[in-house]
């Protein structure tokens, strides 16, 4: 038979006052006090006859305090499952758990096979074998155990400023803001937009061009990298752009405006360094080449033209949802 080392939760309060105690084996083996819980009433006496056969000699006084105290309890399941055995070795806090599994067994052979797991483990816990370590007590009311790391969000959402300026001689630069919305498809490709609100002023001889402009430009990129990554992606930016004319007083001129329509692909590049799992800083650059643009005149002459390619330059702090 062997001794199987395990932990169970222990059951009724055991008869202290009922001691079983066994005599040393030779010189090698303490006197032993054995403490049997409640569910065990019924095979008391069976059980006390075999651990007596098991360890043999005269029972020793209860304050012996050479003595190792061997308590057993019945399996968290129950009698029929089998017992675990808790040892206390004299002079130590030290403790040692044993389970014994019977459900195999015949009843009556079971307080035999107990005399035998208690002499192991006796034995056992002399020479510090199998010895199962003192399980960490559970957290107290109101104290939570540590935080398990949190996975990469699948989304990212970008606050950035940036400035946009279009090539023709008189191209507008346009400053401004905007949220970028992005996921993740998989290790490397992201699949995203951002809502860009822009403006400039242009001067003009005749008084100046106030430009206004909102766009959306949906974006497909590849990432690579860890804290330190770069991206490359292409966009379709969709823009619609005002434009209102402002004279000078008592000038010759009459202001006008219009809206139009802008739009044009483009390539990005961005280099990103992520400050924590979910918050990171990207510098980001676009090049873009415009297909349908808009341009503002005083006196007949471009004043104010989105138009021809255009750079954009941006710093965005993104933040996992």
């Amino acid at each position: 038979m062997g001794v199987a080392v395990g932990i169970a939760a222990l059951g009724a309060p055991a008869h202290a006052d009922e001691p079983v105690r066994a005599a040393e084996l030779g010189r090698a083996r303490a006197p032993v006090l054995l403490e049997l819980a409640a569910c065990l009433e019924p095979e008391r006496d069976a059980i006390q006859r075999a651990v007596r056969v098991e360890l043999g000699g005269d029972p020793a006084g209860a304050a012996d305090a050479r003595a190792v105290v061997v308590r057993v309890e019945c399996a968290a399941e129950g009698v029929d499952a089998g017992i675990v055995l808790e040892v206390r070795p004299p002079g130590t806090p030290r403790r040692y758990r044993y389970a014994l599994d019977w459900r195999e067994q015949p009843l009556d052979a079971r307080p035999r096979l107990l005399g035998l797991a208690v002499t192991e483990a006796v034995d056992a816990s002399r020479i510090e074998l199998v010895a199962v370590s003192e399980p960490a007590p559970p957290p107290g009311p109101g104290l939570a155990g540590a935080p398990a790391a949190r996975a990469p969000s699948d989304w990212t959402l970008a606050l950035f400023a940036g400035q946009r300026a279009f090539s023709p001689r008189a191209g507008v630069d346009l400053s401004g803001a905007g949220l970028m919305l992005t996921r993740r498809l998989s290790p490397h490709l992201r699949l995203g937009g951002d809502l860009m609100v822009e403006a400039a002023t242009a001067l003009t001889g005749a008084g100046a061009i106030s430009v206004r402009s909102a766009s959306i430009a949906p974006r497909i990129a590849y990432r690579a990298g860890g804290r330190i990554h770069g991206e490359l992606g292409l966009d379709l930016r969709l823009g619609v752009v005002g434009m209102q004319g402002e004279v000078l007083p008592h000038g010759p001129f009459v202001a006008g405006s219009q809206v139009r329509a802008w739009l044009g692909p483009a390539a990005t590049a961005a280099l990103g360094a992520d400050l924590t799992p979910s918050v990171a800083l990207i510098a980001r650059f676009e090049l873009g080449l415009v297909a349908v643009g808009a341009t503002a005149r005083d006196r007949g002459e471009p004043a104010a033209v989105i138009g021809g390619t255009w750079t954009s330059l941006g710093l965005a702090a993104a933040i996992g949802l």
